[in-house]
Parts: C-alpha cells; sequence; structure tokens
C-alpha cells in the first residue's frame, strides 16, 4: 500500500469543490459587510485636561453583525484644568434612537493612581464611549489609565 501526499480528487468531488468554493466567493461580500476586525486609532477628547505621556497600548475591534467587541487599554498622565470624562472614538455607530438612549457599563480606570470602577457611558447614534469616574467626580492629577473589553450594539 502506498500513501501519498497529494491524493488525487475524483471528478465528481473536484466538480464540487468547484461549485462550494465559488458560492463562497459570492459570499464574500455579504461577510465583509457583517463580520470585521482588526486594530484602530482612537480620537481622544480629554475635554480641555492638560495631558502629557498618552500611551495607546491596545485599541481593537471584533463586528460581527450588528455587534461590536471593543477592547481598549490607554494610559495617560492628567494635570489641571480637570473635567468630569474623557470620550473615546470607537469604529462603529452605536445603537439606539437618539442621544437619551444609552448602553452604560462598567470599566476599570485608574485616576492619580488609584484603581477604580469607572462608568462607561455609549449614547446612541454616536460613535463615542465617554469615560466617567465613580458618582461623575472630576478627574485629578497622576497617572490615567483605561482598560475596558465591552460588547456594544451598533448600527
Amino acid at each position: 500500500m502506498s500513501f501519498s501526499l497529494n491524493p488525487q480528487i475524483l471528478k465528481d468531488w473536484r466538480s464540487t469543490l468547484t461549485v462550494a468554493f465559488s458560492a463562497i466567493r459570492r459570499v464574500k461580500f455579504i461577510v465583509e459587510e457583517t463580520f470585521a476586525f482588526g486594530d484602530f486609532d482612537p480620537q481622544i477628547n480629554w475635554n480641555g485636561m492638560t495631558v502629557t505621556a498618552v500611551d495607546i497600548k491596545r485599541t481593537r475591534y471584533l463586528k460581527i453583525w450588528k455587534f461590536l467587541f471593543v477592547s481598549v487599554h490607554i494610559n495617560s498622565t492628567l494635570a489641571a484644568p480637570f473635567s468630569t470624562n474623557v470620550m473615546i472614538n470607537i469604529p462603529g455607530t452605536l445603537a439606539g434612537a437618539d442621544l437619551t438612549v444609552r448602553q452604560e457599563e462598567l470599566g476599570y480606570i485608574q485616576n492619580a493612581g488609584v484603581v477604580e470602577a469607572g462608568i462607561l457611558l455609549a449614547q446612541g447614534t454616536t460613535d463615542r464611549i465617554s469615560v466617567f469616574r465613580p458618582a461623575f467626580a472630576a478627574y485629578t492629577a497622576g497617572a490615567f489609565s483605561a482598560r475596558f473589553n465591552k460588547f456594544y450594539e451598533v448600527i
């Protein structure tokens, strides 16, 4: 008995595979609209705060139909004047009829070197996630870090 690394494909199988791969190529355009992934370069609005040493460690996304998974890890150093939130743009428009429809979740933040459970506020019909401190308090001077891995509904 001999073994071959390139077994012969019978004529019937060859035609079946040809038809199958042809169908897959036609579906490719549908898949590209409903499935995408990669890194993204977010625009960050610091809302007037003085910011130094911005280090974008990770900003990745995975889109599956109307769901967007976003993974963000950003570090920086903050100084006065201070605001209550930092806005991070994501690669998709969040679902919602207007700005009153919100998707709120908790994330990991660090303010002045202290770890806190931050509030992530995603407002419908925008492409922004607002990162707040607990009780919507203003940020203070020192090390800032925002880390979150979340699913959002997008349009």
